[in-house]
């Protein structure tokens, strides 16, 4: 008998530090940063165009379940954010971050909803851009 407590015990401690541990304390911040690969006109059309496709894809993942497995979501599904093999995605700090070619560029950075029910602005459109596309 002593055994098997022992034994639940000890797989009881080993699932509980496991949870904590793929937190790594640090919460998602509902934000993003991209990258361009460099300073030209052309690569700035393309992050904000990469920008919508980011939005819409992070909505996909998470709306319709709990916050609070947004982070998880998000880790498991960053090869959704390749959206050609230029991208380099990856989970930093809580945001989610795409480097386009060398990243050495113009970049930019935004927030992200918590719900479908928030209605915070996202989406800031930049009509100069719109004329060049």
């Amino acid at each position: 008998m002593k055994l098997h407590l022992t034994l639940l015990g000890a797989t009881f401690l080993t699932l509980f530090s496991n949870t904590l541990k793929s937190n790594d304390g640090i919460v998602f911040a509902y934000s993003y940063r991209i990258y361009a690969n460099s300073y030209q006109t052309s690569d700035k059309l393309k992050v904000y165009s990469i920008k919508e496709k980011l939005i819409d894809t992070y909505e996909e993942i998470c709306f319709g379940y709990n916050e609070r497995y947004y982070q998880d979501l998000i880790k498991l599904h960053l090869s959704d954010f390749r959206f050609d093999s230029s991208i380099t995605p990856y989970y930093q700090n809580g945001k989610i971050v795409l480097k386009i070619g060398k990243g050495v560029g113009y970049s930019i950075e935004g927030s992200l909803r918590k719900n479908s029910c928030d209605e915070n602005v996202i989406r800031e459109k930049f009509y100069f851009f719109e004329l060049f596309s």
